[in-house]
């Protein structure tokens, strides 16, 4: 494709008809530079000679807190302890238990059910952020256009075009996404009926890329389309940039600026006190449009800033490590995977397997004759994928590695016999799923890309309804309040809140989970969010009495 093509298609995505409503919302941050005009941008940006010598802003870093939920009988058997029958309140947990949960940092707290449902406990994952000035952005952004093309060619020559699902920009994939790469995963295992399959996750992984391999497999992408022996210039710079890159800490820059978290735009008044009695210095003076702050400072202010220290600028000297949240980051993950993602998928297909990654969750699927061949084929999958990890400089999460064997019910009846009276004998031909712990298998479900698998039924993670869930009645105490405050005798916009939380919405959690029942033929998955309007419905009533609000 002429690289004129691509300029064209990149720059069609900015475009305001091309109905992609994040382009509008990507731009409205807060940074060192403030959104330019697409066409002076694209002029400089499809100039090589301008990139080479462009000098790219710190990168703004934060961190982004995520809770999960998991069972605690999980966490228990990773400590060989058994969940005690009594456990129903949480402020009085047995010692051992106690002191699991305040051992380790992840975990925020215990959520012990009393009604009968499985106890679970909640756990903080921190990932760490950068995202890049406005015009840098556009920069990233042409580049990993320019890259993807090289790299479809790359795929389709190594044959690694179904192994790879993440972060591509084929055609063919273009409307593909989760729901069907983990129905095409279960499907593979379904044909399979006598099969292993092992998940992985590699830790911090846009942390610890090598900048030398990631530099010499950008190299082998950019071949695919020109004949050189290096890096061109302008690819080089954004390499630097990228790897070598500098940030910022975004809650030391607010704390600098004296700019709130909560409402980064917003020009306080004690902001505009100083300013009036001239006790701000000139170079945090806000920028402003509309009373609205639109970029953090001048350039001017940003160099003295810099060059007294008042800003601390950091940066990442240790060779490895690319920052993530950069309009090309993923891409740069499957760059550099390239040779991983080879010698991977030669392996799993020389036992007549499957492999697949996205992103960092890989998954191995193994087809198996005999129940003997189940621990050693695990076993040589595992010691193979962190031997070949350890050579890219990549770090598996052991403790994350699950292992399942999937058969027909009645062959793992006849292992296990106890197994057999629980299980109603029209299922005993069915595959099913255990999970392989040491020399035992253990009916379960595979979880893979949001969803979890049985054998025969798909369903939703609990955790991703939960979390729904969370933001169902955040969402309407949020709407009762504004109510309150602005119009006190009006009605609640129900027909707003179903919008937003129930399938009759356009892009939510419902229509998702009701595209993946259809996609997936699972009856299970509709069943799972079968009562999410009269949940609504009774979210509305038991908040609005909670806040003394009248619905």
């Amino acid at each position: 494709m002429k690289k004129s093509h691509i300029q064209l298609a990149w720059k069609s995505k900015f475009s305001e008809c091309s109905g992609n409503p994040r382009d509008k919302h990507r731009s409205n941050y807060l940074h060192f530079d403030v959104k330019p005009d697409l066409t002076s941008a694209c002029k400089k940006i499809f100039k090589p000679s301008y990139i080479k010598k462009h000098s790219f802003w710190p990168f703004i870093f934060y961190k982004a807190k995520a809770e999960k939920i998991k069972l605690l009988s999980e966490l228990l058997s990773k400590h060989s302890l058994a969940l005690p029958p009594s456990l129903n309140n949480k402020k009085h947990l047995p010692k051992n238990i106690k002191g699991i949960i305040d051992s380790d940092p992840e975990i925020s707290k215990a959520l012990i059910s009393t009604k009968g449902n499985p106890h679970k406990y909640a756990t903080w994952k921190l990932r760490p952020i950068c995202y890049a000035s406005h015009f840098d952005s556009l920069i990233y952004s042409y580049y990993s256009e320019l890259l993807s093309y090289d790299y479809e060619k790359l795929l389709a020559v190594k044959n690694l075009d179904e192994n790879v699902l993440a972060f591509r920009k084929s055609q063919s994939r273009s409307k593909v996404c989760n729901i069907d790469h983990s129905y095409k995963a279960f499907g593979d295992i379904k044909n399979y009926e006598k099969c292993i399959v092992l998940a992985f996750d590699v830790s911090s992984f846009f942390d610890i890329l090598d900048h030398k391999i990631l530099k010499n497999k950008w190299l082998q992408v950019v071949q695919q389309s020109s004949n050189v022996d290096r890096l061109p210039d302008d690819h080089f710079s954004v390499y630097k940039s990228i790897t070598s890159y500098s940030y910022v800490d975004r809650d030391e820059v607010y704390d600098l600026f004296k700019i709130s978290k909560n409402n980064p735009k917003n020009v306080s008044r004690s902001v505009k006190k100083e300013i009036e009695f001239n006790t701000l210095p000139e170079t945090k003076h806000p920028i402003t449009k509309n009373n609205c702050r639109i970029r953090l400072c001048s350039g001017d202010a940003f160099r003295k800033l810099s060059k007294s220290k008042e800003l601390k600028i950091k940066k990442n000297l240790e060779g490895r490590g690319i920052p993530q949240g950069s309009p090309m980051s993923g891409l740069l993950s499957n760059i550099y995977m390239i040779d991983f993602d080879i010698k991977l998928k030669d392996y799993t297909e020389s036992l007549n397997g499957k492999y697949y990654r996205y992103c960092d969750d890989l998954l191995c699927i193994l087809p198996i004759n005999e129940h003997a061949e189940i621990i050693k084929t695990a076993s040589d999958l595992e010691g193979f994928v962190y031997k070949l990890a350890s050579k890219s400089k990549l770090d598996v999460n052991k403790k994350k590695t699950e292992k399942y064997a999937f058969m027909p019910d009645n062959t793992l009846q006849a292992i296990y016999p106890d197994k057999k009276a629980n299980a109603p004998e029209k299922l005993t031909t069915r595959v099913a799923c255990a999970r392989i712990s040491g020399s035992e298998l253990i009916y379960s479900r595979l979880q893979y890309l949001g969803f979890k698998f049985d054998g025969e039924k798909i369903t939703i993670r609990s955790s991703s309804i939960s979390r729904y869930q969370k933001k169902l009645k955040r969402g309407i105490k949020y709407h009762l309040q504004l109510k309150r405050k602005y119009d006190p005798t009006g009605n609640l916009k129900r027909q707003k809140l179903r919008k937003l939380y129930s399938h009759v919405g356009e892009s939510n959690f419902p229509i998702y989970a009701y595209r993946s029942a259809k996609v997936m033929k699972s009856p299970a998955i509709r069943k799972q969010l079968s009562r999410h309007q009269k949940e609504i419905n009774f979210q509305i009533k038991t908040i609005s009495k909670r806040i003394k609000i009248d619905p």
